[in-house]
């Protein structure tokens, strides 16, 4: 929880990276909710195609925030940009791509940083996830990404894996306990919903497959096979703090070649009892 000595809070307990740029709907609020969608935030924005990025060569990212602290200060903030293999929950190490300084004034005032332009190293896996973070002071290991239900952080964490002439499809990613305890987790995979997807499908300059709905299964290491309704496969995990877990993810998305393509929300849920499940991490899929 926030503290009194935390200069965030005081009085930048206001600090956002919008998941919205519709300025009817930027309510300076967490977690993030439908139609918004939890690993694409829109104030994070590439000079790459969504989903791809090239191994050692630069990569230019802009990151919009707002602000509606208390009192008169225009605060000096400092936005960071980071990388890490695919991952729901960020809990493996994080990689600085570069950090600039902005003023911001409060009264939901909104600005775009300057550009971090760096390059991703040459060594990077195939896919990788964008982080943002927004802050009034340096950041510190104890600043844990949580962008699902922190204002200070965004994600972009997005990623498309080769899909053969067969449909068939596979990768990798990581899911972790972000938690300070032992915790029962949920991973779901289910498609995105088309109206939330379909800024994504613009920027991709591609269209949604019609009704076609993939065969899909993970596996994990120690992980059970489960059922949640709505979704199309799920796991159940118990993981103790800060453990990881690779998970496979593999199918065939049993489609005629340029017949569109299928967008996969995967979530990592909390499991509590008497209470509905939390989402605590996400990744997303493009498939075709």
């Amino acid at each position: 929880m926030p503290n009194g000595d935390d200069p965030d809070q005081i009085p930048f307990n206001g600090l956002i990276i919008p998941y919205t740029t519709d300025p009817a709907a930027f309510d300076f609020k967490r977690p993030v909710k439908p139609p918004q969608i939890s690993w694409w935030c829109p104030s994070i924005v590439t000079d790459k195609p969504p989903g791809t990025f090239v191994a050692g060569a630069p990569i230019s990212v802009t990151v919009t925030v707002g602000n509606s602290g208390q009192g008169n200060l225009v605060p000096a903030l400092n936005v960071y940009v980071m990388w890490t293999p695919a991952t729901t929950t960020f809990t493996l190490p994080r990689k600085l791509l570069g950090q600039t300084p902005m003023l911001l004034g409060n009264s939901g005032e909104v600005g775009v940083a300057d550009t971090i332009t760096c390059g991703i190293a040459a060594d990077a896996p195939p896919h990788i996830c964008l982080l943002a973070f927004v802050t009034g002071r340096e950041m510190t290991d104890q600043d844990k990404p949580n962008p699902i239900n922190d204002t200070r952080w965004g994600q972009r964490n997005l990623t498309r894996p080769v899909v053969d002439p067969a449909g068939n499809f596979s990768m990798f990613f990581n899911a972790g306990n972000p938690l300070g305890n032992a915790a029962d987790f949920d991973l779901v995979v289910r498609p995105l919903d088309r109206e939330a997807a379909s800024t994504l499908f613009d920027l991709l300059g591609s269209q949604p497959a019609q009704e076609i709905r993939p065969n899909v299964n993970m596996e994990a290491e120690g992980a059970t096979p489960t059922h949640v309704d709505g979704t199309i496969a799920s796991l159940h995990m118990k993981m103790e703090p800060g453990e990881n877990r690779q998970i496979v993810l593999r199918g065939n998305i049993n489609r005629p070649a340029g017949a569109g393509a299928i967008i996969l929300d995967i979530e990592q849920r909390l499991k509590t009892d008497g209470h509905d499940p939390s989402v605590v991490g996400s990744i997303g899929v493009i498939l075709g």
